[in-house]
């Protein structure tokens, strides 16, 4: 792998993970915005989820078949992999993150329950 080559690569990685952020940045921005119900926030952040899911499948199966194609060294494969797996648990962290944001306790009973039930039981000890 040639210099050129290898700074193509962090530059496309680093670029990844730079729409990652922006992603989780714009759907911060649009709830306080008015735009969408909570629900259409959710189905929003569900679509994106599945989205990033294709994409990410085809951006493994690319590299898989490009390093068997080019016979790439197995720590190279590896590095890969690992880079997509950040990525893979940043983007759905974030994910995460903006539909907990969202939540309110008021509209969870459930959770405020459980959340009682928990402290109670953590007094006990």
């Amino acid at each position: 792998m040639t210099r050129q080559q290898l700074i193509q690569g962090s530059m496309r990685q680093g670029g990844e993970i730079a729409v990652i952020v922006l992603l989780a940045a714009v759907l911060q921005w649009l709830w306080p915005q008015g735009f969408l119900s909570m629900q259409g926030f959710c189905l929003l952040v569900l679509g994106l989820a599945l989205a990033k899911t294709v994409f990410f499948f085809v951006e493994n199966l690319t590299h898989i078949l490009l390093a068997t194609r080019n016979n790439m060294p197995y720590h190279r494969v590896l590095g890969l992999m690992g880079v997509n797996m950040v990525q893979i648990t940043l983007s759905f962290a974030f994910d995460f993150w903006c539909l907990r944001r969202r939540m309110r306790p008021t509209s969870a009973p459930s959770m405020r329950n459980g959340a009682a039930r928990s402290r109670s039981l953590s007094s006990s000890f």
